[in-house]
């Protein structure tokens, strides 16, 4: 396509290894290394046209183009609902039988006090979760009536993000009172993980099968090497882990 030189060839691949190795890093630290990420993706692209010809880069330019068109095109075409939905499924049937069950076996390494404030720190958050919902509720009733009668078009819905959301009920103690009490166990977490490691690879291929099948593939995103979890999402993980119910 854009009929490069030998030599551009080789620089074009010194400068993609580069790149990612360094987006690997940034995405190892979380979402903290945004602003690198981002200054690293700015200084491949001048970096880039530093080699391309503007012939070239103009090339690339509508080649790009004409890629984000096609994706926006296939993307129209995925049944999301029938995606979600089969996702929905196989999290239902195949992964959460096994973490309640491994959650089990962390509930029988707590102590007596632990076990309580896990409880307390689950019911004070189904109450932040039903207040949440009661505000939301309240919104779209008082949004509602009026723009349907002045517009005669269905309101636009209060959601969790962008114009119209509700604020979040957030309580920093409980969260941190809750990962205090992941850290505190977070080596018996994390060797409980351990154990399910080749299924959680399964279930990982699996899931990605069942997108593809849904998506075509000029609207799949483009596949990157992921880079190792950070402590950033680990601590997040056993959170969720140590406050999940064991019943279904």
């Amino acid at each position: 396509m854009l009929k490069l030189t030998p030599e551009q060839v080789a620089q074009l691949e010194a400068l993609e290894a580069e790149t990612e190795t360094k987006m690997a890093a940034h995405r190892e630290a979380g979402a903290q290394a945004r602003q690198e990420a981002k200054a690293t993706r700015q200084a491949h692209n001048r970096a880039l046209n530093d080699i391309l010809t503007e012939e070239q880069q103009q090339q690339l330019r509508t080649y790009r183009m004409t890629q984000r068109e096609q994706r926006r095109a296939a993307m129209k075409s995925v049944d999301w609902e029938g995606m979600r939905a089969e996702l929905k499924t196989y999290r239902e049937t195949h992964i959460e039988p096994v973490l309640r069950e491994q959650r089990a076996k962390l509930e029988r390494k707590l102590s007596k006090d632990d076990r309580a404030a896990v409880a307390a720190i689950r019911e004070e958050m189904a109450a932040i979760r039903a207040e949440r919902r009661a505000i939301r509720e309240e919104a779209i009733e008082q949004t509602d009536a009026p723009q349907e009668e002045a517009t005669g078009k269905p309101a636009r819905r209060p959601g969790r993000r962008g114009k119209g959301a509700v604020a979040p009920v957030l309580d920093v103690e409980l969260r941190d009172a809750a990962a205090e009490l992941a850290a505190k166990y977070a080596d018996q977490i994390n060797a409980l993980f351990a154990e399910i490691e080749p299924q959680r690879a399964q279930w990982k291929e699996e899931q990605a099968a069942i997108r593809a099948k849904y998506m075509p593939e000029e609207a799949r995103p483009k596949a990157a090497p992921r880079a190792p979890i950070g402590e950033e999402k680990i601590e997040q993980r056993n959170i969720e882990f140590l406050l999940m119910p064991l019943d279904k």
